[in-house]
């Protein structure tokens, strides 16, 4: 169909309290939701049709973005970029003209 695949708007829920504590072993949690972040990334960029990947919400209290409410990194940060620093694969021998990888 030669459509064009832009992922907007993202974000990956946890349960929380009524005090709006993590459910479970926040350590585990976080880690399921950078897992959830980085294999979604990495099909937009496996695939040439996807141009675009982007969150909600960049911090904030509800524990579904990629920095706390204090703007640090959690570990959905660190999985995003670790799939960025990886780049898009190479596709019949040429390389993309998509993102640049990180260096």
């Amino acid at each position: 169909l030669g459509l064009e695949v832009h992922v907007t708007e993202m974000d990956v829920k946890v349960n929380v309290s009524a005090t709006g504590e993590i459910q479970g072993n926040a350590a585990a949690v976080l880690q399921q939701q950078a897992a959830v972040y980085a294999g979604i990334l990495r099909a937009c960029l496996n695939v040439p049709a996807c141009k675009s990947w982007g969150v909600w919400g960049f911090f904030g209290r509800q524990h579904k973005d990629l920095l706390d409410a204090e703007f640090g990194p959690k570990p959905a940060f660190w999985a995003a970029v670790d799939e960025l620093k990886k780049g898009r694969p190479t596709l019949r021998g040429k390389s993309d003209d998509g993102p640049q990888r990180l260096k």
